[in-house]
C-alpha cells in the first residue's frame, strides 16, 4: 500500500478526534464497499480496521484520523497496514475513540476453528473490540522493535496489542498498560500483577494463578523477586506453582539467599573500612506490619491468621540482620 501524497505530510500533525463522525459505525463503513471491486483484500477487514471506501480504485480513508491508503498488494492486512502508516492514529492506539464496532458477527478473516482465529468470549467489558482476536494483535508488531526481548506471539497470547510507540503495549479488555520490557518476562505474569481483575486474564489463566501472584505481593514481597521466582519455577519445571504455599516457601528461601549474599557483602565492606553511605543494603522489605496488610486487603488479620506459619518464618530471617546492626552500632535501638 502507499499513503496518498496530501496526507503524507499530515503523519505527524495533531489531528481532530475524529476525522468523519458519520462513518464512526463500522456498518456504515462496511456499506461503503458496494462497487468494491479488489478481491485481495475484504471490505470486512478494511471496515473493521476503521477504514471506508472513497468510491475510486482502491483509495481507503479513515474515520478517526483521516489517514488515506490505496494500492493494496497480496498479504496487505489492514489493521497492520493502517498502523505502520498512521501509528498515531487513536483508533490504531487504542484510545477511546466514537468507533461502534459490530456486534455478534463472526470472525471475518477466516473460517478456521482454531482458537487463535477465535474471539474471546464471554467477556462483557471489552476496551477495544476491534483486538479481540489474537491474530489481529499480533498484527499491530509489525513494527515492533528487535531488540525488546518479548516475542509479539507472548504478548498477543496474553491479550496486548502494540500501539505503534517504544514497547509500549496495551491489553484490548482491560485496556492496561505495560512498557519497558525485560529479558525473561512473562506476559502473563505482568498482567496478573499490575492488572488481576482483568476479564480476559481470570478467564485464561484462572483466579488461582492470579490469586498466587497477587498472594506473595500483598505478603510484602518484592514485585521483581516474585517475578524472578515464577519463571525460574516455570523454566525448570514447565509449569507455574500449584499453591501458594509452594510459591511462598520458594519466595523466602530466595529472599534468604539475597539476605546472605548482602550480609557477606555488607561484611567485606565494613572490614574494608568503606562509609556506610557507599554499602549496600537488601532492596526487599525487612518488614510486614498489620498496617501494611490492612492496607491492601479488607481484613488484614484474617490474612495474617492464615499465612503465620510464613510471616514468623520471615519475620524470624530479619532478626540476625537486626542484631548484627546493633554490634556494629548502625542501628542504636
Amino acid at each position: 500500500t502507499r499513503l496518498d501524497a496530501c496526507h503524507e505530510r499530515e503523519r505527524g500533525a495533531d489531528r481532530p478526534a475524529c476525522h468523519n463522525p458519520a462513518m464512526r459505525r463500522e456498518q456504515d463503513r462496511l456499506d461503503s464497499f458496494h462497487a468494491w471491486t479488489l478481491s485481495i483484500i475484504t471490505p470486512a477487514e478494511l471496515a473493521k480496521a476503521g477504514f471506508y471506501f472513497l468510491g475510486l480504485g482502491d483509495h481507503v480513508a479513515c474515520f478517526s484520523c483521516g489517514g488515506q491508503l490505496s494500492n493494496w498488494e497480496p498479504g496487505d492486512r489492514a489493521s497492520s497496514e493502517h498502523q505502520r502508516h498512521y501509528p498515531n492514529c487513536r483508533l490504531v492506539r487504542g484510545d477511546r475513540t466514537d468507533n461502534v464496532s459490530l456486534t455478534g458477527a463472526p470472525p471475518s478473516s477466516s473460517s478456521s476453528s482454531s482458537s487463535s482465529q477465535l474471539p474471546s468470549a464471554a467477556l462483557n467489558n471489552v476496551s477495544n473490540p476491534s483486538m479481540r482476536q489474537n491474530d489481529e494483535r499480533l498484527l499491530t508488531f509489525v513494527n515492533w522493535p528487535t531488540r525488546i526481548p518479548v516475542r509479539p506471539e507472548q504478548l498477543a497470547k496474553a491479550g496486548f496489542y502494540y500501539v505503534g510507540r517504544n514497547d509500549d503495549v496495551k491489553c484490548f479488555c482491560c485496556d492496561g498498560g505495560l512498557r519497558c520490557w525485560e529479558s525473561g518476562d512473562d506476559p502473563w505474569v505482568e498482567h496478573a500483577k499490575w492488572f488481576p481483575r482483568c476479564e480476559y486474564l481470570l478467564q485464561e489463566k484462572g483466579q488461582e494463578f492470579v490469586h498466587q501472584i497477587q498472594s506473595a505481593l500483598e505478603m510484602g514481597f518484592e514485585r521483581g523477586l516474585v517475578k524472578q521466582t515464577v519463571q525460574s519455577k516455570i523454566l525448570s519445571s514447565g509449569e507455574n506453582y500449584r499453591t501458594v504455599q509452594e510459591l511462598v516457601s520458594d519466595l523466602l528461601s530466595a529472599e534468604e539467599q539475597k539476605r546472605e549474599e548482602e550480609r557477606e557483602m555488607m561484611a567485606e565492606a565494613m572490614a574494608s573500612g568503606t562509609p556506610l553511605s557507599e554499602r549496600r543494603f537488601s532492596s526487599y522489605p525487612l518488614k510486614v506490619t498489620s498496617m501494611d496488610l490492612c492496607a491492601v486487603l479488607p481484613d488484614g488479620f484474617t490474612f495474617v491468621k492464615r499465612h503465620q506459619a510464613a510471616l514468623v518464618q520471615r519475620l524470624k530471617s530479619v532478626e540476625p540482620v537486626l542484631e548484627h546492626l546493633r554490634e556494629q552500632n548502625v542501628l542504636s535501638t
